[in-house]
């Protein structure tokens, strides 16, 4: 009875170590596409990779740059516009399915914890909770509910090109009020940081969790006894 225990005890905590490795994977998985999606939006607002693509035109007789090196800048921001096209919606993608994956994760971690007995479940149901706060924050409200006080924390190139357009005297914005650039920077730059900082916080309850594990206490009970009275020796009437 005791080794089946042990074996049950076992295969409880090799399911929960193959539950860690998904965990750390799919919040590796969202880390990389916010840093992706950061970097995205560092080349476009920052960077003006594609400010050629939407900078209005002069009005009057065109002075400056001969249309040679015009349209070398032109094609430049095409290929970089294209990049970002592909790569901001994929990234977006990874996120969303990561989050959504890493929630379900979780809670099989509490479910096997509960079930196998080994502790530590209020550090992952904290964790769970966590993770449906990410969860949330991952997913595109923005085209889901086609609204605009809704939002994901990723975002397509379009997405980006509308907010910039509103901010970046460059693209033709005018007479921009402080509110709407600290909502600009809230958007793109505070949200991010707040589901890392979420992402954190899941792996800090994560890991009070497994710090609290220990044996099945069924295994312990059924062990002591029969120890106990093989040490005493068959009973004499």
């Amino acid at each position: 009875m005791a080794a089946q225990f042990e074996n049950l005890s076992s295969e409880y905590t090799a399911a929960f170590k193959s539950l860690r490795a998904a965990k750390n994977l799919f919040v590796l998985l969202i880390l990389l596409s916010l840093l992706g999606q950061g970097i995205g939006f560092a080349l476009v607002h920052f960077g003006g990779v594609i400010d050629p693509l939407h900078t209005p035109a002069p009005e009057g007789p065109a002075v400056g740059e001969a249309p040679v090196v015009q349209g070398e800048k032109t094609g430049q921001a095409t290929v970089w516009e294209n990049i970002l096209m592909w790569t901001l919606p994929a990234l977006k993608f990874v996120a969303f399915v990561s989050a959504l994956l890493l929630m379900l994760t979780v809670m099989f971690a509490v479910k096997v914890s509960l079930t196998g007995r080994l502790g530590g479940v209020s550090g992952l149901i904290a964790a769970f909770f966590w993770s449906l706060i990410l969860l949330a924050m991952a997913t595109p409200w923005q085209q889901i509910m086609n609204v605009s006080f809704a939002s994901g924390v990723t975002y397509n190139l379009g997405d980006l090109v509308k907010h910039v357009g509103r901010i970046k005297a460059s693209w033709g914005a005018k007479d921009v009020i402080l509110l709407d650039r600290i909502l600009f920077y809230v958007r793109f730059i505070s949200f991010p940081a707040i589901a890392i900082l979420v992402m954190l916080t899941l792996q800090l309850r994560w890991g009070r969790g497994t710090k609290a594990m220990s044996l099945p206490p069924a295994l312990t009970r059924i062990v002591e006894p029969q120890a106990r009275s093989s040490s005493e020796g068959p009973i004499q009437l």
